[in-house]
């Protein structure tokens, strides 16, 4: 069950939370800054991708976007509340609050860019999938088949993206949006290439973070925590794969309207070209 044992020195410190019982233990020493947050680099940078998700979700309601527009971001901030359950405490049950939403925030993804809702028993037929994947991912609790199912359904949603924005002629505003997805997907292969790094030569980056506390840089170590910076480039990755997402749902679900993006802004959002306050 413990896929990434060797990730685990033997002095790992106990702390708040007690012995670690989730299946992986990331390369962040435990309890280093904290007696009450294990892993406190990884904790912490789950914040800004829920504040920037709240915001992206409020703003959506506020200009009468769809409920599943709204919802999209929602499900982000969700994801990253597990994510600091998770990495706050190492147990296998906030573990299961970091991943499930994961997959479930997919599955949604999935439901809202091929408009299932316009079959009749379709969200049903939705649910019990995301089900079924609990219980089998809690009777068999190995994290790279929760990774893989994670990997196909993400790659769905988003080549379905590509492919609904692609059919707008150039210079529609829908395609412009196609910049989003390609910048955003780039982010999120360098933070799934981060990610790797950061398991597969913890060692040597554990014996780093040792060097820069004994010469006096300990302060700098956070630099080295890949784990942490998967959080941020994922979360902005995602973000803006979202902003594709989200024209692609308003292509599907209100093909009468037109929207733009502010597309300036570091964390662009959509408002109906109607109904723009100047």
């Amino acid at each position: 069950m413990d896929a990434y044992a060797f990730l685990k020195p033997a002095d790992q410190k106990d702390g708040y939370w007690g012995p670690v019982t989730s299946t992986i233990d990331w390369c962040e020493l435990n309890y280093t800054h904290s007696h009450y947050v294990a892993e406190w680099w990884n904790t912490l940078s789950c914040v800004p991708p829920i504040v920037w998700s709240l915001y992206s979700a409020t703003r959506a309601w506020r200009t009468g976007s769809p409920a599943s527009v709204v919802l999209l971001p929602l499900w982000t901030a969700v994801v990253f509340a597990g994510s600091v359950a998770f990495h706050g405490s190492l147990l296998w049950e906030t573990q299961l609050m970091d991943e499930l939403p994961m997959l479930w925030q997919m599955s949604y993804a999935i439901y809202a860019i091929f408009n299932l809702g316009r079959f009749p028993g379709a969200p049903w037929l939705l649910a019990a999938w995301d089900v079924a994947i609990a219980v089998g991912y809690v009777a068999f609790p190995y994290p790279v088949g929760f990774q893989a199912f994670y990997f196909v359904m993400f790659w769905t949603q988003y080549l379905r993206t590509i492919v609904l924005l692609r059919r707008n002629p150039k210079g529609h505003p829908a395609r412009e949006q196609l910049w989003f997805s390609y910048v955003g997907v780039s982010l999120c292969l360098l933070a799934f290439a981060i990610w790797n790094v950061d398991s597969q030569f913890c060692p040597g980056l554990r014996e780093l973070r040792a060097w820069l506390v004994s010469n006096g840089a300990g302060s700098l170590g956070f630099l080295s925590e890949g784990h942490a910076w998967w959080h941020l480039l994922m979360g902005y990755g995602s973000y803006l794969v979202g902003v594709a997402l989200v024209q692609a749902v308003l292509i599907v679900q209100r093909p009468g309207e037109t929207w733009r993006c502010d597309a300036d802004a570091w964390f662009p959002l959509y408002y109906r070209v109607d109904k723009k306050k100047e």
